[in-house]
């Protein structure tokens, strides 16, 4: 058998080995080339797993619209930490009056946000209003000076976001209205606060 292998191998030209030995060196490359395009994929999967995108909500600013009797509301800023592009899908919010701090199960209706591409450090914003007039809420304040129990107002929210790979991550957010200052501020603690 090998002496009927070499008997024919003598018949090759020199242009025969060449011709094979390109084909073993383009075979070669195929193969080269799947495991690189492989390899980059991993290393594309493996970056954003490690440097991915962080939303988080840098403030809540007062706001009112401009009706006679404005409803209370406010203007979310929020912002990307992380070190590679977010895209918005869903921001989600709700003002209400509570006694005490909000418990679990406010349902909270989603708005829709059209995909907003959000690079690594670029803000963010969205208006939230209320049904919460602001001579309500005043009346509500004395009630609360006096020594009454006296609702607060809340803005309890979320935001959904993916990173480049599409896995899907969210943040919640609780603020109260400070009446004195005419601010949201933080709740810590809070049910509704939570990156995920």
């Amino acid at each position: 058998m090998l002496t009927e292998l070499f008997s024919t191998l003598k018949e090759f030209s020199s242009n025969d080995y060449i011709a094979i030995g390109t084909l073993i060196i383009a075979v070669f490359n195929i193969f080269l080339m799947g495991a690189t395009i492989s390899q980059l994929r991993l290393s594309r999967k493996i970056f954003v797993a490690t440097h991915r995108p962080k939303v988080i909500v840098h403030c809540l600013e007062s706001a009112t619209d401009a009706d006679a009797n404005p409803r209370i509301g406010a203007q979310l800023h929020y912002v990307n930490i992380g070190d590679t592009p977010a895209k918005i899908t869903e921001i989600g919010s709700k003002i209400i009056p509570f006694q005490g701090d909000p418990k679990p199960g406010i349902r909270i209706p989603p708005q829709q946000v059209s995909k907003k591409r959000l690079e690594a450090g670029e803000f963010g914003e969205f208006p939230i209003y209320s049904n919460a007039k602001d001579d309500e809420l005043f009346v509500e304040h004395l009630r609360k000076e006096r020594g009454f129990p006296a609702a607060q107002l809340f803005c309890v929210g979320y935001i959904v976001y993916e990173d480049m790979l599409g896995r899907r991550r969210k943040t919640g957010f609780c603020r109260r209205f400070d009446y004195d200052t005419r601010s949201w501020s933080s709740v810590e603690l809070s049910f509704y606060e939570y990156a995920y």
